[in-house]
């Protein structure tokens, strides 16, 4: 009896470290991807505007309009803001810049000064995957330079815009009024499945 109670508890014991075992290299296997700016190193100097490169490993990038798919998303970048812990979807707007047509590339129009760039891969709803995949590093704008259309007067602009849309003739007015407006311009990216276009749409979520 008391030789059946211990091969029964010590059944037990290594049915709980096979769990353990188990759960732990699930755990280690979750979010085996990464993302990294593929042209900017953390400290870079730079001159304004300049072209980011966004890179993942291990995670197909596609447009948002997908859905929500197990390894497949877009990505964000959060231009002098913290990344937030929280899995809602992440907002749009000029610090927070959606590129939802899977770009992989964009143009970044920054005043002098340092500043924190973080990229981060979202599902299709842009909600940030759990635990996150980003990168954040610091660049440092040396020189802005005026683009010829910014420095006419007529109030004519190309707009200010961000990854989900395009701006409107008085943003680019206030970034030529205000030097420390930031002015963010998608590029046409190339991701997985991306079908291509102006590189200004976002999700349309």
């Amino acid at each position: 009896m008391i030789l059946s109670s211990r091969l029964s508890l010590k059944f037990s014991s290594l049915s709980l470290a096979a769990a353990a075992l188990a759960l732990g290299l699930t755990a280690c296997g979750k979010n085996k991807g990464k993302v990294y700016f593929g042209n900017l190193q953390d400290g870079a100097q730079v001159e304004s505007p300049f072209t980011v490169e966004m890179k993942a490993e291990n995670l197909v990038v596609e447009p948002a309009a997908n859905g929500v798919n197990e390894g497949r998303g877009h990505f964000h970048i959060l231009v002098d803001v913290p990344v937030s812990m929280s899995m809602d979807p992440i907002p749009s707007d000029a610090q927070r810049i959606h590129y939802g047509q899977g770009q992989t590339e964009a143009v970044l129009d920054l005043p002098e000064g340092e500043h924190t760039l973080t990229l981060q891969f979202a599902k299709g709803d842009h909600r940030p995957f759990d635990p996150q995949i980003t990168q954040t590093i610091k660049v440092t704008v040396t020189r802005r330079n005026v683009p010829p259309e910014a420095a006419g007067t007529d109030g004519q602009g190309a707009g200010v815009g961000t990854g989900d849309g395009a701006g409107t003739a008085a943003d680019s007015l206030d970034a030529r009024t205000n030097p420390n407006t930031p002015v963010i311009t998608p590029a046409v990216g190339g991701g997985a499945n991306n079908t291509g276009g102006s590189g200004m749409g976002g999700g349309g979520m």
